[in-house]
């Protein structure tokens, strides 16, 4: 979609620029046959190349129709597996519905990345865009807690459920008479038949005002903001994650800092060598200015 986007832009601009200049020609048409050879060439450039548009558009609207309907499978897809998951899982099985979460994710996320829209004039793509960081950011929320089922770690993994299972679910209290019930809610899949509606809107081409996906999965009860020295040290981090490639690093950093990251989840374990720190961190880290984004 974003490559037949650009051959349609690529294919306008060169039948602006060469009507411009077919007008210049026959402004200064002196009648001479030279001038008439260069009128020729350029009737028929200007004919292929609004031949080309027209191919181009064609191309552009069956290739914007089957990337819109595969993003809308993939999201049913998506909301389906939502929905299956049980707090009576096993912790393989915890472990085997995340993987089959971030293979579906995946699908949707390279769909989404090849949208591209000619004119948007209701920020379509921002909504797609909203939707599709909705579900990015329960991977990052989660990744590490997932990611610790699956050694046998013991009572530990009753924390790593608990969190995830805090973010998966809501509790809405309700009472009848002098009884309450707690109904336990999926935010991954609950209410979402309105943001169906929406990309079938888009879809079909009858998305006729902007909209917003509002909905957040970052949380202040799940997602712990970091003080100014800290997200200080955050950020330094991260550009050395970024140029080793890997989470275990080697920093000049204070150990204090290190520990209150540890006890924020950011860290994963750390020890001192050298009068340096080596650090194991966790993926939240990396994803931590973006989740704070959201958050605010």
């Amino acid at each position: 979609m974003k490559a037949q986007k650009k051959i349609v832009y690529v294919s306008l601009m060169a039948l602006i620029v060469l009507i411009i200049l077919y007008s210049g020609v026959l402004i200064n048409d002196e009648g001479s046959k030279l001038f008439e050879f260069f009128k020729n060439i350029l009737v028929g450039i200007i004919g292929s190349m609004f031949v080309s548009l027209i191919i181009g558009l064609i191309t552009y609207f069956d290739e914007k129709h089957k990337t819109l309907e595969s993003f809308l499978e993939l999201y049913v897809e998506l909301l389906n597996h939502c929905g299956s998951y049980q707090q009576e899982y096993e912790i393989k099985d915890k472990i085997r519905w995340f993987d089959g979460y971030v293979k579906i994710f995946n699908k949707l996320d390279k769909i989404w990345s090849e949208i591209d829209f000619i004119y948007d004039r209701c920020d379509c793509l921002a909504y797609l865009t909203e939707v599709r960081n909705y579900y990015s950011d329960f991977i990052a929320l989660t990744e590490d807690n997932f990611f610790s089922l699956r050694p046998d770690e013991g009572d530990y993994n009753i924390y790593h459920i608990n969190r995830i299972e805090d973010i998966i679910f809501q509790i809405e209290v309700v009472e009848c008479g002098l009884v309450k019930h707690n109904i336990r809610h999926n935010r991954l899949n609950h209410d979402m038949g309105i943001v169906i509606t929406n990309i079938k809107n888009i879809y079909l081409g009858k998305y006729k005002s902007k909209k917003h996906f509002d909905k957040r999965i970052v949380l202040e009860e799940n997602f712990i903001l970091l003080d100014c020295d800290e997200e200080k040290w955050a950020k330094e981090i991260n550009s050395i994650i970024d140029i080793n490639s890997s989470c275990t690093i080697l920093i000049d950093m204070p150990k204090e800092i290190c520990k209150s990251l540890q006890e924020k989840g950011y860290i994963g374990s750390y020890w001192e060598k050298n009068n340096h720190m080596y650090i194991n961190c966790r993926t939240l880290l990396t994803h931590y200015f973006e989740l704070k984004s959201r958050l605010l």
